[in-house]
């Protein structure tokens, strides 16, 4: 077994590079489709995009959307931001309070 310390980027959907942002986009387009939660045949960018936006979503560089829970209201962890990756839960709370 090789172990690896890992120094992750993280990036909301305005840090993205233009290529990055349009898989993002796309990928979001796609999963509002599947959801019913959009059903034009043309993209709406302004609709998608604010959708990304208002949720928060967070990215790995290349566009890949990130595994994030935000915890709030009642939840015993509200408050708390984690990162699921690879199998392991990452508390990012900290370095999501320091990016406001």
């Amino acid at each position: 077994m090789i172990r690896l310390n890992l120094n992750l980027k993280l990036f909301s959907y305005d840090e993205l590079n233009e290529k990055a942002k349009e898989r993002a986009f796309d990928n979001h387009y796609i999963f509002l489709c599947e959801t019913g939660e959009y059903n034009s045949v043309e993209y709406d960018y302004k609709f998608v995009e604010q959708s990304i936006k208002d949720n928060e979503y967070l990215f790995f560089y290349d566009g890949e959307l990130a595994n994030v829970t935000y915890y709030c209201g009642k939840h015993e962890k509200a408050g708390k931001t984690e990162l699921s990756f690879q199998g392991e839960i990452y508390d990012i709370t900290e370095e999501i309070k320091c990016q406001d």
